[in-house]
Order: structure tokens, then sequence, then C-alpha cells
């Protein structure tokens, strides 16, 4: 069995008290998994298959008409993804970010879109996506100053 799929517990098993270990395991694929309803509804689906619903890559294989393998790269990439740094620092932010701001955040941060189609997109020149996503950075990083400083005085004043 792929090391990436779960399987589901049988009746006896429910039973059990589940082990930390597991508890630890579902608790990072529950954050994944909602972190996943962020992506594009293809990128979604392959990720429930896998960890929601616990099928094998080459079961997604014959279902997709992919190659097993292509399936285990596309799962790793999207897990990449969700779990950087820069899609975790971006994601609560996007909301308050102008247009067209968001829109290049949405697509070249949380859906991987390369930044010369979310050019060719959006009807902007590759420079203008650079730019807004250098802003996104220096907000992000600004956000982030916010955080640490404010954590600060809250343990000050304690």
């Amino acid at each position: 069995m792929p090391r990436h799929t779960i399987p589901r517990p049988t009746p006896a098993e429910h039973s059990k008290a589940p082990s930390s270990a597991v508890q630890r395991r579902r608790a990072v694929i529950d954050r994944v998994l909602q972190f996943a309803e962020h992506l594009q509804p293809a990128e979604r689906s392959l990720l429930r298959c896998a960890y929601d619903w616990g099928v094998n890559s080459r079961e997604i294989a014959l279902l997709t008409g992919l190659q097993p393998r292509t399936v285990r790269k596309r799962i790793k990439a999207l897990l990449k993804r969700v779990n950087s740094a820069k899609f975790k620092r971006v994601l609560p932010l996007v909301p308050h970010f102008p247009e067209p701001r968001r829109t290049i955040a949405q697509l070249v941060i949380l859906r991987g879109m390369r930044q010369r189609d979310a050019a060719i997109h959006l009807g902007l020149t590759v420079h203008q996506v650079r730019r807004e996503l250098v802003h996104i950075d220096a907000t992000c990083d600004a956000a982030e100053d916010n955080q640490q400083i404010h954590d600060l005085v809250a343990s000050r004043r304690s």
C-alpha cells in the first residue's frame, strides 16, 4: 500500500482508542484537507480521494486515466504547496488584499499557477504580476512582525 494513504479502520478497530500517533496524523491530514479547500476543484478532489477517502494512487489512476506515478507526483506537489510557509502566510491575508493583488495571490500562491499564465489570464504583464508578488511578500512580513510585537507585548503584560 502506498505510504500516502491511510486505511479505514475496521468495525473492530472502532472500539479501540486511537493512539496518539494516529491522532496526530489525522490532525495533520485534517489540516491539509482544510487548506485544500483553497485549491482548484480537481486538485481538491485528488487530495480528498487520497487522504479523506483512502483511495490509493493506482485506483485514482484508473479513475482519471493517468499513470499511478503521475498521480503520486501530483499529490506530492500539492502537499508541498499547501504545507509551504508561503501558502500558510498568505492564506489568512488574501481577503484583505486589494485587487488585482488578491487575484494574483489566489492564482499564483494558492492555486500554483505560473506567473506568466496568471499575467495572461489577468491581462497584465509578467512584470506587474511580479511587482504584486513583492508587495504580497512585504505584507506577509509586516503582518508577521506585527504578530511578534503583539505576542511580546502580551507576554510582558502577564
